[in-house]
């Protein structure tokens, strides 16, 4: 005979109390994980709100800078929660005979709780620097890197090129707005034709590692072997100049271009490029020059 009723009530039972007991610490087990699971969920929770926090604030000021509203950037300097997780249970009762028959009186009970408090500390962007980077021209540096690490060609050149061979990306308030538009549908296509001539491997930004002078002859007797070692170590070289004598300090530096193959002459939308960027023609190699704070495609090899 038994009769059981949980969250505190009475229970008549005539098997052991080991029963309960049992069951109470199988409870309390599978509560002790509960602390680990919670942080891989919270972990996960806060990466992707940060990230969609940053999307919605860069749109949002993107929004302002179209109505000439000053843009205000708010920093994530840290984020710390605690998370708290209690769990108890209880077993009380009284032992003795009901109707001539061993029998107790047992009444269990049980309490989960959790609670996590977390902190947030926000800086606003208004430094100098920051607002360097918010006004400074992208490297061609960025664009190199970008496209070799996934972003198609049209993609970066509409969102960091400010003109291409005087077409622009971008419409001046001061300028006429007709002629701009119309820039505008062209620089497009054009970042069209080049995503798909990168897709049919036609077309690649590379690098060309160059040396360049950067010092007015110097006679032989003024370097020693240290001189020249020195030069090595900090990354540059003494080169000799036979007809002086004497040695020039040299420097290496990247320099992009614009790699085409040659069966892209035989594609359509790569001949409405060079037309339309004014290329010379049948070239493999076109010069990359950033023009100040302007993207360009010059004379190529």
């Amino acid at each position: 005979m038994s009769s059981v009723e949980w969250a505190g009530a009475t229970v008549f039972t005539s098997r052991p109390c080991l029963t309960w007991l049992g069951l109470v610490s199988f409870f309390l087990a599978g509560c002790a994980v509960h602390g680990p699971d919670a942080m891989r969920a919270s972990r996960l929770a806060y990466n992707e709100s940060v990230q969609v926090s940053d999307q919605r604030e860069l749109v949002l000021n993107l929004v302002r800078l179209r109505y000439s509203d000053a843009p205000e950037f708010l920093a994530i300097n840290g984020i710390s929660t605690q998370m708290n997780f209690q769990a108890s249970a209880s077993i009380g009762g009284d032992f003795g005979e009901v109707e001539d028959s061993n029998s107790a009186f047992v009444s269990p009970g049980a309490s989960v709780g959790y609670s996590e408090t977390p902190t947030i500390t926000f800086t606003p962007q208004r430094d100098q620097e920051f607002t360097r980077q918010l006004v400074a021209p992208v490297e061609l540096d960025s664009v190199y890197l970008l496209t070799h690490y996934g972003w198609g060609i049209d993609r970066v050149l509409r969102l960091v090129a400010r003109d291409l061979n005087g077409l622009s990306n971008a419409i001046s308030r001061e300028t006429n707005g007709t002629r701009d538009a119309e820039s505008l549908i062209l620089f497009a296509d054009i970042a069209s034709r080049l995503r798909r001539l990168e897709e049919a491997q036609l077309i690649s930004i590379g690098v060309d590692q160059r040396r360049e002078v950067l010092s007015a002859p110097i006679p032989t007797d003024r370097i020693t072997a240290d001189d020249l070692l020195s030069a090595l170590d900090a990354g540059y070289r003494f080169e000799y100049l036979e007809a002086q004598p004497a040695y020039v300090l040299s420097g290496s530096y990247s320099h992009y271009v614009l790699q085409v193959e040659r069966d892209a002459w035989d594609h359509a939308d790569f001949v409405e490029v060079a037309r339309l960027l004014g290329l010379p023609e049948h070239q493999t190699t076109y010069e990359v020059d950033p023009g100040g704070n302007v993207s360009k495609v010059v004379d190529g090899r």
